[in-house]
């Protein structure tokens, strides 16, 4: 069974009609919002946006129909202003991307963490070109490097 995606956009105006158009990146194949699979070009590839009952002004909706394939999809939101989806003339009022990994959306807070740490925390080389990055109490390693000198190429970290 497919793990279900969550697609969110606050907007200033509400009992609109809303919808998205979900792209994957890798290929650039749009989701169909008729059978939730990704094609090139799906005979309907607007995915209706529900207004949240208790938080107005909140359009969302959850895709789980199908396994998403790991990698990166871009959405863009619409506030349809005729009878039907006119992603030509509708106004987009948000857009955004996900990451997906195992069917499971990745959220990608970890990496500045690291980042943080990279700059911030104890980083040490021992005489046989090994240097490894520690955690905040200055003992646990997070990572290790080898490195060779003369190359000036490191290893990736384990």
């Amino acid at each position: 069974m497919a793990n279900a995606k969550k697609i969110i956009s606050d907007w200033s105006e509400t009992g609109k009609t809303v919808y998205c158009i979900v792209r994957r990146e890798a290929d650039g194949y749009l989701l169909n919002d008729a059978d939730g699979t990704f094609a090139v070009s799906p005979a309907d590839p607007y995915l209706s946006l529900a207004e949240n009952a208790t938080i107005k002004g909140r359009y969302e909706v959850s895709e789980a129909r199908t396994v998403w394939t790991d990698g990166r999809y871009t959405v863009a939101i619409y506030k349809q202003a005729g009878g039907s989806p006119a992603p030509v003339s509708d106004t987009i009022i948000g857009s955004g991307e996900m990451v997906i990994e195992n069917d499971l959306e990745v959220y990608l807070d970890a990496m500045p963490s690291f980042v943080h740490k990279w700059i911030l925390n104890k980083l040490a080389e021992n005489p046989s070109g090994t240097w490894k990055l520690y955690d905040d109490d200055g003992v646990t390693v997070l990572k290790t490097w080898t490195w060779d000198g003369s190359a000036k190429v490191r290893s990736e970290a384990v």
